[in-house]
């Protein structure tokens, strides 16, 4: 188990030649990994690991339609992907939109705020992962 700096990568990307950003904020009490996936091809755009109470940004995002999957927990194991202790899977109802041009980007947070508007929903870990080019659906 170990616990990656806020922003390390998690598998292989692709389209990372965009001009869109995503800064995630996780301001819950557990590390995250955060996944950016293409709506269409489920495939990761990018996948990256945000520290409990610190954000990033991802950049270079790719003009299209994004989903966005969280998974949280505590003991990182980077073998299997996943979370040793307390794992927790969700995802963002809504997509993100990367097509316009007045719009540089989002910001999210992963904890529920005040008068906030995102609708998540827990899901599993097999749909976490589901069509990522680099991960098995189980551990």
């Amino acid at each position: 188990m170990e616990r990656p700096p806020t922003g390390a990568r998690i598998g292989s990307s692709v389209g990372n030649h965009g001009r869109y950003k995503l800064v995630v904020r996780n301001g819950t009490s557990h590390d995250a990994v955060v996944r950016l996936y293409d709506i269409i091809t489920r495939r990761s755009a990018q996948m990256v690991y945000v520290r409990a109470g610190e954000s990033y940004t991802i950049r270079k995002i790719e003009f299209g339609v994004y989903g966005l999957r969280f998974a949280g927990g505590t003991g990182w194991v980077p073998k299997c992907r996943e979370f040793a202790k307390e794992p927790r899977y969700a995802q963002f109802r809504d997509t993100l939109a990367f097509d316009l041009i007045d719009v540089e980007g989002y910001e999210v947070t992963l904890n529920p705020v005040p008068e906030g508007t995102a609708k998540v929903d827990e899901i599993d870990r097999s749909t976490f992962f589901e069509g990522d080019q680099d991960i098995s659906p189980s551990p």
